[in-house]
């Protein structure tokens, strides 16, 4: 979350804690020194014996760690500029510690890690290149909904067509899109194969065909296609006459998307998207991503605790 004097975006995931969060910040920046805080936050109602946990204002269990830092136009500006060109090109990251703000050519992580080291300094780390991706083939009408969805929730999103004119005009409207020539050649050009997701919903079903073929067999952990039940039947003939095995076949999700009756493009986009989020802890390993394990086990102490003061 950023905030200046006048302007603010993003969240640390809000109420109370935020807005106190806030609230400090505007003192920060009106004294305008040299700031670097870390706070590790407890969301309790009370305070638990032996902890040294702060209490955050919010009762939803769990901990928070928030780092506070006042950049500086003087010492800051081009770091930050440089940090904005890795953002738009998905590479590199950056790290925050007691000494600043710095650029590294190299991402630390994937997504935002923080720590402590022996000496117990603490820092902040974040890798630019998306800790989410998502490919979709077709700049159609759904393809054009599922990326403005997949976009707000984070994926780094590319969206890949044959026809130039839908390429050309999404790209002139803020989207990472690419032309390719041949569908087919889309499978073997995503970086990433095996943390990166592949939705199908190409213009018709030989662009489909050749789309599945060129895909399946890259090691995507989630290969979708779109479609209605007789559309899906014929794509699947032509993938068999290809010499595509009922093995390789049976590692496409078809049709996409959760069954909420979705109608609409921006229907379709929310029911494949909640598939996709429901499903991509299979394929998510790493720590840096936040895994709910830490919470849900906080969460267990929790009702543990509840129970036993209960019994009481």
């Amino acid at each position: 979350m950023w905030l200046a004097e006048d302007a603010g975006g993003g969240t640390i995931g809000g109420g109370a804690m935020e807005l106190a969060l806030q609230t400090r910040a505007k003192r920060i920046l009106a004294d305008g020194r040299y700031f670097f805080e870390t706070r590790e936050l407890h969301h309790r109602a009370a305070s638990v014996q032996g902890s040294e946990l702060e209490l955050s204002g919010m009762i939803c269990a769990g901990r928070q760690v928030n780092v506070v830092y006042l950049c500086r136009p003087d010492h800051d500006r081009e770091v930050v500029e440089r940090i904005a060109q890795g953002f738009e090109e998905q590479r590199g990251g950056w790290a925050l510690d007691r000494d600043g703000l710095c650029w590294l050519e190299e991402a630390p992580c994937r997504g935002t890690r923080f720590h402590v080291d022996e000496n117990g300094r603490s820092r902040l780390e974040q890798g630019l290149d998306p800790p989410r991706r998502l490919t979709i083939l077709g700049a159609g009408h759904c393809g054009r909904a599922l990326a403005d969805l997949a976009g707000g929730l984070g994926y780094g999103v590319e969206v890949w067509d044959i026809r130039r004119d839908l390429v050309q005009s999404l790209e002139a409207e803020g989207y990472r899109t690419r032309w390719v020539e041949d569908f087919r050649r889309v499978g073997e050009r995503v970086r990433s194969p095996e943390q990166t997701p592949v939705l199908v919903m190409t213009p018709d079903v030989p662009n489909d065909v050749r789309a599945l073929g060129g895909a399946l067999g890259r090691g995507f952990p989630f290969l979708g296609a779109m479609g209605s039940r007789a559309k899906l039947s014929e794509i699947f003939k032509r993938l068999k006459r290809e010499g595509f095995s009922g093995e390789d076949l049976s590692t496409i999700t078809a049709p996409v998307g959760l069954p909420i009756g979705s109608r609409t493009p921006a229907e379709i986009a929310v029911s494949v998207m909640a598939q996709l989020i429901g499903r991509r802890s299979r394929w998510e390993s790493d720590e840096s991503l936040g895994s709910d394990e830490s919470g849900i086990m906080i969460e267990e102490e929790e009702s543990r605790l509840v129970r036993k003061n209960s019994s009481r």
